[in-house]
């Protein structure tokens, strides 16, 4: 499995921006601390990446093409998608099939993520 390290001056927990952000977490104060963390597991990130390169290299769904596309229709795909993983799951189809389209949703929120950014400069601020 590959992994990406963890900077050691760099915890990965309750100082992040994320910190009691899931359900068992309601902010600071959590009853679970976040685990530590010497590295983090990266194949789903390179099957994701890899499935919006595609998106975009082989299908032409650049960021200029996403601009012409109404942000209701990101929507309408992300629902069908995510629809369609709960029916596999639900019909215990194979695993390998789920993961598949579950890589495509995270390309596909991908692309929504880069859609927002391209219409609105000033959301990427991310300090």
């Amino acid at each position: 499995m590959n992994t990406f390290p963890v900077p050691a001056d760099e915890p990965i927990g309750s100082q992040g921006p994320l910190a009691g952000a899931g359900p068992e977490g309601a902010g600071a104060g959590s009853a679970c601390p976040a685990p530590a963390l010497t590295s983090i597991p990266v194949r789903a990130m390179e099957d994701v990446m890899q499935a919006r390169a595609l998106q975009v290299v082989k299908y032409g769904h650049t960021l200029e093409a996403d601009q012409r596309r109404p942000l209701g229709d990101f929507a309408r795909d992300l629902e069908s998608l995510a629809r369609a993983i709960r029916e596999d799951v639900q019909w215990h189809k194979p695993a390998e099939q789920i993961r598949r389209r579950t890589v495509k949703l995270g390309a596909l929120c991908l692309a929504l993520i880069d859609r927002i950014d391209g219409a609105h400069p000033e959301s990427q601020d991310h300090g």
